[in-house]
């Protein structure tokens, strides 16, 4: 995968043209008569993006508004990077927040959750998750991939110093030892990630300065490398307010 960075001081602006092009991208795959898929990061940057992505898919989406038009849209599905192993219910759950901000075009959605510790074993989340991506995805591309970087140089819940969460060929992972609380998770593995047009991985703050450098020349070792080194197409963009 090609791997640029793109810099404005602006987070606003960043995620603003991240949310334009997703939704191009979106009605891209539809005009080719097929449903569309993007994978979504959780926390705050992943609230910011869902919230923009709902208004610019909305504006995006008038036409199908319009009973004159006769046209119908085909399906969006969203696929969460990560999830904490955690039930539907518990503050921990980042899927709840993104969900819940995607009010105007709620209804073209299909969202992918993983499923809670109250319906199995950590192991059989991923393996579910797993088989979701192989029966609604199959051999197809995601059309965009939105991530975070975390200041370890971690994406996902792929972290450097966890072999088995950068190398599985698995479509999800079962993560055990996670630094951060909840240890337990679910994650798309870095393989599947790839599986995608575009990718943006946002690093925003001084905090991440080190990780982007990392990122960047670490090309064969850190999660940013492994993930560009998964796939020979698509493009990777580092989005940044540090210049």
């Amino acid at each position: 995968m090609n791997l640029s960075q793109r810099y404005d001081r602006s987070v606003e602006h960043l995620i603003a043209q991240t949310a334009e092009r997703t939704v191009a991208a979106i009605l891209h795959a539809w005009s080719e008569e097929r449903d569309a898929h993007i994978v979504i990061t959780g926390g705050r940057n992943g609230s910011a993006v869902s919230k923009s992505l709902d208004l610019e898919l909305f504006r995006g989406t008038a036409e199908f508004r319009d009973a004159k038009s006769g046209k119908t849209p085909r399906a969006l599905h969203i696929w969460f990077s990560d999830e904490r192993f955690v039930e539907f219910e518990n503050s921990d759950r980042t899927d709840t927040t993104l969900i819940e901000n995607i009010k105007l075009t709620r209804n073209l959605i299909t969202f992918h959750r993983v499923s809670p510790p109250s319906r199995g074993s950590l192991n059989e989340a991923a393996e579910n998750y797993s088989k979701q991506l192989k029966e609604n995805l199959g051999d197809q591309r995601f059309e965009v991939v939105i991530l975070s970087l975390g200041e370890d140089g971690h994406v996902a819940s792929c972290f450097p110093d966890i072999p088995d969460s950068l190398e599985s060929g698995s479509p999800a992972i079962a993560v055990w030892d996670s630094p951060k609380p909840p240890s337990e998770r679910v994650s798309l593995s870095l393989k599947q990630l790839a599986q995608s047009h575009q990718i943006y991985v946002m690093a925003f703050g001084e905090s991440k300065r080190e990780a982007i450098v990392r990122s960047i020349n670490e090309a064969s070792t850190s999660p940013v490398g492994l993930l560009r080194g998964s796939s020979p197409h698509g493009n990777i963009f580092v989005l940044t307010d540090l210049n």
